[in-house]
């Protein structure tokens, strides 16, 4: 089941996914939500949610090796790992403005696969070929742009707490343990000694 979820011209809402992504409706927007559940996997509940119109800023904090959350709009489907994603369409049936503003994000558009990173824009128009073009200079003049990347830094400092919290809860040792400082140390060489770069930042995460 789906939920829709609509704002009014003074509205705004953010959804936290547990740990994995925050998503945030500027005003007069309109996203339907399908599942975003840690046991999501394949194309089950392809895609995590709808975009309609409106202002829709995600940001995701997804390694490559798990499932991504992706966001369907009427012009093509937006996939994304890490990063900060903003999605601006002023109507149904108009463009949707893709840009990137930290990490990368896939979009598939007309069937063709289009990877953007930092400093990307695109505008995806349904039958037309989507061209990939640079933000301009003054990309951080727009308020609400500015308000999402002050509030980036704030959630991917508490998600960051959770992660650690979680990983001290699974090992048995919590940060107020006397232990806490081996049981750090001894993960710290475990990641010095894993082979491959992949397979480091995982053990991080």
């Amino acid at each position: 089941n789906s939920a829709l979820i609509q704002t009014d011209a003074k509205g705004a809402v953010t959804i936290s996914a547990h740990d994995r992504a925050v998503v945030r409706l500027g005003a007069s927007t309109t996203v339907a939500i399908h599942d975003v559940t840690d046991a999501r996997t394949g194309e089950a509940y392809d895609p995590t949610l709808t975009f309609y119109h409106g202002k829709l800023w995600v940001q995701g904090f997804f390694s490559d090796s798990m499932p991504a959350l992706t966001v369907g709009t009427e012009a093509g489907k937006l996939t994304m790992y890490s990063g900060s994603v903003s999605l601006v369409q002023s109507a149904e049936g108009e463009p949707v403005d893709v840009r990137v503003w930290n990490r990368r994000a896939s979009i598939l558009h007309n069937g063709e696969d289009v990877t953007l990173f930092a400093g990307d824009r695109v505008s995806l128009i349904e039958n037309r070929r989507a061209v990939v073009q640079k933000l301009p200079d003054g990309r951080f003049d727009d308020e609400w742009m500015k308000k999402n990347l002050q509030r980036d830094a704030v959630h991917q400092r508490e998600v960051a707490d959770i992660q650690r919290q979680r990983l001290a809860q699974q090992a048995g040792v919590l940060p107020t343990s006397s232990l806490y400082g081996i049981k750090r140390l001894a993960e710290e060489v475990d990641v010095l000694l894993t082979i491959g770069s992949q397979a480091r930042t995982e053990k991080r995460l």
